[in-house]
């Protein structure tokens, strides 16, 4: 009887209780489009310890009860095939070089990446800040295969020469400049990303070509709760037109969720032929350029929240014979619309850059669009998604483990203005000279004593939950599917940071403010 008994809830964990498959997602908060994304489930760790990005990787042998493990830098440890979870023991700037990755590994970026779960989070006192050049994952081969991205800073600053800026003093529209590029990949989770200084885009999917003899896609992405600022494009999920093969065809179930944008354009570009949601974002003023949409998109838009009294309108280009459909209701925009599921918000919507007006209604739907992939996420109000995001400061980089593994806010000095400029309605003067500094921020390391048996859990928290160092990284203690080490990094999901003396949150101490903003 307890064997049938057993075996029941077991059906109901993984098979749901209709019996219907229900994938693990990738930790408790994902949804959208690479909400199912496995990461690294599985596999080995890689623990970095320095912040030399090339430092070759050692491998340390399983012996007694502890389970192997590498130790090195972040790049021979995102392309290592047995490596699955990367976790950092340092915290600082890892540099990455004249021309960034596009310079190391060629014009894409970096190949070989896949089924990986960078836990950002994991870093102590000042968390990880990727600089110096764009970070770009090549994915057009078939690689960028279940990767989930967590609470990592990539603030470029230099072009691919290495400049920071064109002797006119404006930002050079340098197109390798990318905070975070993924070119192709399939089920792909970003989360608690922060990305500025970026000269031409930010962060997003973006693909010229896509070999499909390889059978290559880009189906099921996710950028949620990221932090987006001071790029001439801030979000993309586009092809441009008249590529070869049409990758347009190939890319579907790309998710904006709870992310902001503000100093940039483009919020985000959302065009390729399958499904995409852009959906309770918070846009604070944006100058020109809102979402531009083409192709054969089936766009829901909703609950966003535009706080801009001069809003420009989101654009709809006739770059295709394609139609974009678009479902759009309850986002908020200053003066314009009151997030009310009764209000009209297809009057934010031009054509091609308004020369021809408001678009006309056969690009809209009364009807909302439906993905095929990842985990459904339900709306909330756009006023529920500002809270959320900005008033709360739900966004962002901004969480830690301690060395007690207990859950603590960092945010480094340039998000900290940024979320108050959006809090406080402050007026922002974006891609100027004076903002392109790199923050300081704490280096530190992991004390000898914080994870002894090399598992990328805390001691201290392992006392605490399973009464003894005897559980692996890779073991599943309460047997809910997600792996131990899982467990101790998703605790950013589930809770409360622990208060500091005198009862606040830690938030930015021995950092610097100096020449960062001068608005």
């Amino acid at each position: 009887m307890r064997y049938i008994i057993i075996l029941f809830f077991f059906s109901i964990l993984t098979h749901g209780q209709n019996g219907v498959n229900t994938p693990l997602k990738a930790f408790p908060d994902a949804f959208g489009g690479g909400a199912n994304s496995t990461g690294g489930r599985g596999k080995s760790l890689a623990i970095v310890n320095t912040l030399n990005r090339n430092t070759t990787l050692t491998f340390v042998a399983a012996t007694g009860g502890n389970a192997e493990y590498y130790t090195g830098g972040l790049f021979p440890a995102m392309q290592n095939t047995n490596v699955g979870y990367i976790v950092f023991n340092i915290s600082g700037n890892i540099a990455l070089g004249t021309g960034g990755t596009a310079a190391q590994f060629g014009g894409g970026g970096m190949q070989d990446v896949n089924n990986k779960t960078i836990f950002g989070q994991s870093a102590p006192l000042g968390g990880i800040t990727l600089n110096g050049g764009g970070f770009r994952l090549d994915g057009r081969f078939g690689d960028n295969q279940h990767l989930i991205i967590r609470y990592i800073r990539s603030r470029p600053i230099n072009d691919k020469d290495g400049n920071q800026m064109n002797t006119s003093g404006t930002i050079d529209d340098d197109a390798n400049t990318w905070a975070l590029l993924i070119s192709g990949g399939n089920n792909i989770m970003v989360d608690h990303f922060s990305g500025a200084f970026a000269f031409d885009k930010v962060m997003g999917g973006a693909i010229s070509e896509l070999h499909v003899d390889q059978n290559s896609t880009f189906y099921g992405v996710t950028y949620q709760n990221s932090m987006l600022s001071d790029g001439h494009t801030l979000g993309y999920s586009a092809v441009n037109p008249d590529r070869r093969d049409d990758p347009e065809q190939f890319m579907s179930d790309h998710s904006w969720i709870k992310n902001l944008f503000l100093g940039g354009n483009r919020t985000p570009n959302m065009a390729f032929d399958g499904y995409g949601e852009v959906v309770n974002n918070v846009i604070y003023e944006i100058p020109s350029k809102n979402i531009t949409t083409y192709m054969d998109v089936d766009l829901n838009h909703i609950g966003n929240y535009y706080k801009d009294a001069t809003m420009e309108p989101n654009r709809i280009f006739d770059y295709d014979t394609g139609t974009v459909s678009i479902f759009t209701r309850n986002n908020f925009a200053t003066s314009l619309l009151s997030g009310n599921e009764t209000g009209n918000n297809t009057g934010i919507w031009n054509f091609n850059d308004g020369t021809l007006g408001q678009a006309s209604s056969s690009f809209f739907t009364s009807t909302r669009h439906s993905g095929t992939r990842g985990v459904a996420y339900t709306e909330i109000s756009a006023s529920d998604a500002y809270q959320d995001v900005v008033i709360n400061g739900n966004v962002g980089a901004y969480k830690y483990l301690d060395n007690n593994g207990n859950v603590q806010i960092y945010r480094d000095p340039y998000d900290t203005q940024m979320l108050d400029v959006a809090k406080n309605g402050t007026s922002y003067s974006f891609r100027q000279v004076s903002n392109f500094v790199l923050p300081t921020i704490p280096s530190n390391t992991r004390p000898s004593d914080y994870d002894t048996d090399n598992d990328g859990m805390s001691d201290a928290w392992e006392i605490r939950e399973y009464g003894n160092l005897n559980q692996s990284y890779g073991g599943d203690f309460d047997g809910d599917g997600y792996e131990n080490i899982e467990e101790f990094f998703n605790q950013v999901d589930r809770t409360a940071p622990i208060a500091a003396p005198g009862g606040t949150v830690i938030s930015n101490p021995r950092a610097s403010n100096s020449g960062l903003i001068n608005n």
